[in-house]
């Protein structure tokens, strides 16, 4: 079984921080964030370590649409 983790237009780096946190607690590993006003790998990673092959993983999207498929 595989689990996606969907954000839809995550409003602060800390929050996708958190989010990414999260999935390397629980060892998952796909993340993908919608239209997010602000994105900075080296900030999140920062504030979530240890956590680069959840953020390798990551991926963006300009429409939930797409971040679905």
């Amino acid at each position: 079984m595989s689990i996606t983790v969907v954000l839809h237009e995550p409003q602060d780096l800390v929050n996708i921080a958190h989010v990414v946190r999260a999935l390397k607690n629980f060892e998952l590993r796909d993340l993908r964030l919608v239209n997010p006003p602000e994105y900075d790998a080296y900030r999140i990673g920062g504030t979530a370590p240890q956590t680069q092959e959840v953020l390798g993983r990551l991926g963006r999207f300009g429409r939930l649409r797409g971040a679905r498929a």
